[in-house]
């Protein structure tokens, strides 16, 4: 039971901080994630609705997959990933966070480093929040 605990501890951790490189470094400059990430971005900007609904929606069809192909546990990590993406989205979005740099290029390393170090605790964790190419690893 306590290792479940830490798993979604874990997850929630790489969670907000891969919403800390978003939020703080690469949506204030306008530059913009990959995946379904950055889908969820573009249609939020284009609509004026959450992000945190899309990167919830956009999932569904890699939940239903990761399912299949993977199994359950694996589908309710990554679930808890992308959940925990949306609810610290809003969280971060209510605290008016202030850019730490609006230079492009320095918000594109910086954000990318900080992007790569909370999916590296997602992943530590046995969830996935970017499914390109990672998942389809898991398939093979």
């Amino acid at each position: 039971m306590i290792s479940y605990i830490v798993r979604i501890i874990g997850l929630a951790v790489g969670a907000l901080i891969y919403t800390l490189g978003l939020d703080i470094f690469l949506v204030p400059n306008q530059v913009i994630d990959g995946g379904i990430v950055g889908v969820s971005l573009m249609v939020a900007q284009v609509t004026g609705l959450s992000f945190s609904v899309f990167i919830i929606l956009f999932n569904i069809p890699f939940f239903i997959l990761g399912y299949k192909k993977i199994g359950s546990l694996f589908t309710v990590l990554s679930l808890i990933s992308v959940i925990s993406l949306s609810f610290w989205n809003k969280i971060l979005h209510m605290a008016h966070l202030t850019p730490v740099t609006y230079d492009p290029f320095l918000s594109t390393v910086f954000g990318g480093i900080i992007i790569g170090v909370g999916v590296g605790l997602i992943i530590r964790w046995g969830g996935l929040i970017r499914w390109n190419g990672n998942f389809s690893h898991y398939c093979r």
